[in-house]
C-alpha cells in the first residue's frame, strides 16, 4: 500500500523479505544490489523511444550508474539488466491481447529499441546531452530525416515529432 508502481512495490519486498521470492534469495549479496540498483532506476525508457523526455531524464540514470562502482557492482551489470528488464516489459506491452507471443516487440519496434540501447551503452563515458542528441540523430537517419548534433531547434523540433510517431 506504500508503494504506487509495481516496479517499486517489488524493489520494497526484495529489500525488506527477499525470502519472498526465494530465486532472489538465493543470490549473492552483489547480484542482489544489481537488481535492486537497476529498479531503482526511476527512467521511462518507451518515453526516451519517443523522445518525449529530455536529456535530464537520462542523468537519473548516469547517477544509479555511479553509485553502482562503488559498492563493487559494476555500473555495466546493472545498466544490463535495467535494460533487460525494460526489453522483457516492452515485450508484454500487449500481452493481454495474445498468447502467441511478443505481438508489440515488431521488427519496427525492435529497431527502435536498439537504437536506444546502442546510444545508453555509451551514457557513462559521453554524458546526458551527447547521449541524447546521439541518439536523435541516429534515429533521424532511420526515418531518412537530416539532423546533427550541433543542428539548430527546427531539426531538433522534427525529429522529435517524427519519434512520437514511431
Amino acid at each position: 500500500p506504500e508503494e504506487d508502481e509495481p516496479t517499486e512495490a517489488l524493489a520494497r519486498i526484495l529489500h525488506r523479505s527477499p525470502i519472498l521470492v526465494p530465486s532472489f534469495a538465493k543470490l549473492e549479496a552483489e547480484q542482489q544490489q544489481i537488481i535492486l540498483r537497476a529498479l531503482k532506476a526511476d527512467f521511462n525508457f518507451g518515453q526516451f523511444l519517443q523522445a518525449e523526455n529530455l536529456p535530464a531524464s537520462l542523468f537519473t540514470v548516469r547517477q544509479i550508474l555511479q553509485e553502482g562502482g562503488e559498492d563493487g557492482a559494476g555500473s555495466g551489470d546493472i545498466l544490463g539488466f535495467f535494460l533487460f528488464r525494460i526489453f522483457a516489459a516492452m515485450c508484454g506491452v500487449a500481452g493481454a491481447n495474445s498468447l502467441d507471443g511478443s505481438i508489440f516487440m515488431t521488427e519496427t519496434n525492435y529497431k527502435n529499441f536498439e537504437v536506444g540501447l546502442d546510444t545508453l551503452m555509451h551514457l557513462m563515458e559521453d554524458g546526458a546531452v551527447k547521449v541524447y542528441d546521439r541518439f536523435l540523430e541516429a534515429r533521424a537517419r532511420n526515418q531518412g530525416l537530416n539532423f546533427r548534433m550541433d543542428g539548430n531547434r527546427d531539426q531538433r523540433a522534427l525529429v522529435r515529432l517524427a519519434c512520437m510517431m514511431r
